[in-house]
């Protein structure tokens, strides 16, 4: 084998390693835009929950 064809070869399978790698990366980011967005809901789930229970407290107060 050519040394032309051994880096030819190799570069290829860099290429592949990476292409795994970047495909593990997008996953992992969806993962945490996910994880990030559902941390959102249940931020704004808490505060509506909480303006809620202040009404319910507030109403039985008068």
């Amino acid at each position: 084998m050519s040394a032309a064809t051994a880096i030819k070869e190799a570069m290829e399978r860099l290429e592949e390693h990476m292409g795994a790698d970047i495909e593990i990366a997008r996953a992992v980011g969806a993962v945490d835009f996910w994880v990030r967005d559902l941390i959102q809901q249940a931020e704004a789930a808490k505060s509506e929950i909480l303006h809620l229970a202040r009404q319910m407290a507030g109403g039985r107060a008068s």
